[in-house]
């Protein structure tokens, strides 16, 4: 039975940021989903004191069913196309920019480069990666996707990225992203998001470490891991001298 969560997603994200800025990381902010529910909602770490930060890769804390998810997150914007549909202030909140960090995350998964950085992650934590990938409509025009505690329940698909390889949990496939199951390589979700339907989702990716409490000494290890072996995706896209 697995144990009941006793670490706050709030201690949790706040010790990782301590231990960032006491290696330099300075500019590192802690932002939570809800903030009416410190203790339990989704943290992001982001590399930036601008809110929102959609156009950051972050990294994020979550907790759900005794276990504990630490690992990056990037997002991706409704398309141009899709936007006209949309309030004009609306669409340049949720429209993907020039400067969003993940046209360069698209540019090393095609590359190539980020299945050698994943590989050395998972290597070198000793753990296998899970791969989340969520899609959201827009429901109105004043808000952005609609999400359940940072999580999409209706448009989802999960892989786990293990010695290089990548499963696809296809019992986990939901929605539109079902017909996705196929894909068995990083480079190949390339499919995914660059299909034309896609413009009209906003689109999450979560790519994480999941533990328990008995390694929640760990975290801050995960955490920097993933900073330190991926620098380029914690920058401003605009801005590289950060």
């Amino acid at each position: 039975m697995k144990s009941e969560i006793v670490r706050s997603n709030q201690a949790i994200a706040h010790n990782i940021l301590m231990e960032l800025k006491k290696y330099g990381y300075k500019y590192f902010t802690a932002r939570p989903w809800n903030y009416y529910k410190p203790d339990t909602t989704l943290w992001w770490l982001v590399p930036s004191t601008q809110w929102p930060s959609y156009k950051y890769g972050k990294i994020y804390v979550s907790s759900s069913n005794g276990t504990y998810e630490i690992g990056l997150n990037v997002e991706k914007g409704i398309g141009p196309i899709a936007g006209q549909m949309l309030p004009y202030r609306t669409a340049q909140k949720l429209c993907i920019q020039d400067d969003w960090i993940w046209h360069r995350f698209l540019e090393d998964l095609k590359s190539e480069k980020l299945h050698t950085i994943l590989e050395r992650i998972s290597r070198e934590k000793k753990k296998p990666l899970t791969v989340l990938i969520q899609a959201s409509t827009i429901e109105d025009k004043d808000s952005r996707a609609q999400e359940f505690e940072g999580l999409e329940l209706n448009n989802r698909i999960s892989f786990q990225f293990n010695n290089g390889v990548l499963t696809c949990l296809k019992d986990e496939a939901k929605g539109e992203l079902r017909k996705y199951d196929y894909i068995n390589s990083l480079e190949s979700l390339v499919d995914l998001f660059e299909a034309k339907d896609m413009e009209w989702f906003w689109i999450d990716l979560y790519i994480y470490f999941v533990v328990d409490e008995t390694e929640m000494d760990q975290s801050i290890d995960l955490a920097c891991g993933f900073i330190e072996a991926y620098s380029d995706l914690f920058l401003d896209n605009a801005d590289t001298s950060k």
